[in-house]
């Protein structure tokens, strides 16, 4: 196996925080000659952990793997967390997860824990390193004064703020679902509407009228 720079990370959301850490990553990879993929966990740990609002997602994994394609990540360790992984000490997810990839640098953010409990931080993300890798932790990243992040977001498309979801997304918010049959109350006064399954289990936004673009078959209509 090559050496490779690694970002890995819970990555809920892709924002504008998430994507410093791996464009950094990307870059380092690409400035070292080396692959640079990124390792995720899935199902979310919150989730996991049994925490009420994580049981919807900003992104879901299929959507998660796309934006990691249009960020340059090379490929994708998903690792399953379950109440086993939960168990791995810090110690254990260095030696036996990180070491046998030949890690060259490992990218986080500021907050990221691993390990049981999350007693790993990245401070002693470096100490477990002993020289062997290099750790690179990613300062928060600010957009009016306040550090975006994934409850934020979160807070914000439930509270109808999709403009603000947006500006910390870095793009607009989507959903992808199937089109179904609902009670054609739309047609009755003049708009036609179309009532969305959503295949996996997003973030709803607060109920609302919006503008949206809808994507259908590769064709864009606004609605």
């Amino acid at each position: 196996m090559r050496p490779q720079v690694l970002a890995i990370g819970d990555f809920d959301g892709v924002h504008r925080g998430h994507q410093e850490v791996i464009k950094r990553a990307v870059k380092s990879g690409h400035e070292l000659g080396v692959p640079a993929p990124i390792m995720t966990f899935h199902p979310h740990p919150r989730q996991v952990m049994g925490i009420d609002k994580y049981t919807k997602l900003l992104t879901p994994m299929s959507r998660k793997q796309e934006l990691m394609v249009e960020l340059g990540v090379d490929s994708t360790y998903l690792v399953e967390f379950n109440e086993r992984f939960m168990r791995v000490s810090p110690e254990d997810f260095v030696e036996r997860m990180l070491m046998p990839l030949q890690v060259n640098t490992v990218y986080v953010g500021f907050d990221f824990t691993f390990g049981h409990k999350g007693a790993g931080t990245p401070d002693l993300l470096c100490e477990l390193a002993k020289g062997r890798f290099a750790v690179e932790v990613v300062r928060p990243f600010h957009m009016n004064g306040e550090k975006v992040s994934s409850t934020r977001i979160r807070d914000c498309l439930l509270g109808g703020r999709t403009e603000e979801a947006n500006a910390l997304l870095g793009r607009p918010y989507r959903l992808h679902g199937k089109v179904i049959h609902g009670e054609a109350r739309g047609r009755t006064i003049g708009f036609p509407t179309a009532n969305i399954d959503v295949t996996e289990p997003y973030v709803i936004p607060a109920n609302g009228v919006y503008a949206i673009q809808a994507f259908v078959r590769g064709r864009r209509y606004g609605a």
